[in-house]
């Protein structure tokens, strides 16, 4: 079942089956796939231990650079994820 990767303007990474209102889609993909794109472009947040964009919770004061480091993670991230799905689909 395809579920959504999407992040909050804090850089927290999320995923479901739908698209909360107020989240930025990222992605749409398998859970596991979508995972371990996220293992490989994601970094761990120290105080609370979820997944979060690099960069992006460290520039919270500074609302357009974070910004900024959330479109530019985009596109890698979609090319991680991409990766991961063409290596679970070779024979």
């Amino acid at each position: 079942m395809e579920h959504v990767l999407f992040v909050w303007a804090s850089g927290r990474i999320q995923y479901g089956t739908a698209l909360p209102h107020g989240a930025i889609e990222v992605a749409r993909g398998e859970p596991a796939d979508l995972m371990q794109a996220v293992l490989y472009m994601g970094q761990t947040n120290q105080q609370h231990g979820y997944w979060e964009v690099p960069s992006v919770a460290a520039l919270q004061d500074d609302p357009r650079r974070a910004v900024d480091a959330l479109i530019a993670w985009t596109p890698r991230f979609r090319a991680a994820l991409k990766e991961v799905e063409e290596a679970r689909n070779e024979p």
